[in-house]
């Protein structure tokens, strides 16, 4: 929804020119960097866009009064005028809506256009609902219900199964030699622009809140 604004791509070199504490490592700068970006685009979005929703219900119900009276009145140039201007509000915040709620339901095999903006408010509540943990068992079987425990009980379980220490001989165990160099081989620019610009623009957002669309974008 964002990349088809105007100012979109602008607001970004602003933002990212704001300055920011000094730090020896590039990558905490990057990430401090993607912080103010993330407040200011946040702040554009609110004034930009606001609930997109909201806007073309409002504006859907405002054409509708002025096709009223366009059908009693509809020599008047003036009310012709403001139709036609309302008509073309309304068909730029609906797309604006069909990639917007695509975004936030993560529905890939859906193309935007299509316009089943119900379906997709329908997979955004599944989705909110699917990636809730209200309760967890234990190895030993006891149930977990309260977010403390379910917390301590996941974090003790992935400690257990991502443990540093690996038998010997493992890794030469399960890759053929053929392959054991290339996991030490640092990838060439071209291999690692490659991986990037594969991603679909509408993946899930990283840790640091920010969807593939944003990086391919810019």
């Amino acid at each position: 929804m964002w990349t088809s604004h105007h100012l979109y791509l602008p607001t970004i070199p602003k933002a990212w020119r704001f300055p920011i504490s000094s730090c020896s490592l590039p990558l905490i700068a990057f990430a401090k960097k993607l912080r103010n970006t993330k407040s200011v685009l946040k702040s554009w979005n609110h004034s930009t866009f606001g609930n997109i929703s909201s806007r073309v219900f409002d504006c859907r119900a405002m054409l509708a009064l002025i096709q009223s009276r366009l059908q009693s009145d509809s020599l008047n140039p003036e009310v012709a005028l403001e139709e036609k201007q309302l008509s073309e509000d309304l068909s730029s915040l609906s797309s604006q809506e069909e990639n917007f709620l695509p975004q936030k339901s993560r529905i890939k095999w859906l193309d935007v256009g299509d316009s089943n903006l119900a379906y997709f408010h329908r997979s955004l509540r599944a989705r909110l609902n699917s990636n809730s943990i209200t309760l967890l068992l234990a190895p030993i079987g006891s149930p977990f219900s309260s977010v403390p425990e379910i917390k301590t009980e996941v974090i003790s379980f992935f400690s257990n199964v991502f443990n540093p220490s690996l038998p010997r001989g493992l890794i030469d165990k399960f890759v053929p030699p053929s392959l054991a160099y290339s996991l030490l081989a640092i990838p060439f620019d071209e291999e690692i622009s490659k991986a990037f610009l594969s991603h679909k623009s509408h993946k899930a957002p990283g840790p640091d809140r920010f969807s593939m669309g944003f990086f391919l974008s810019c």
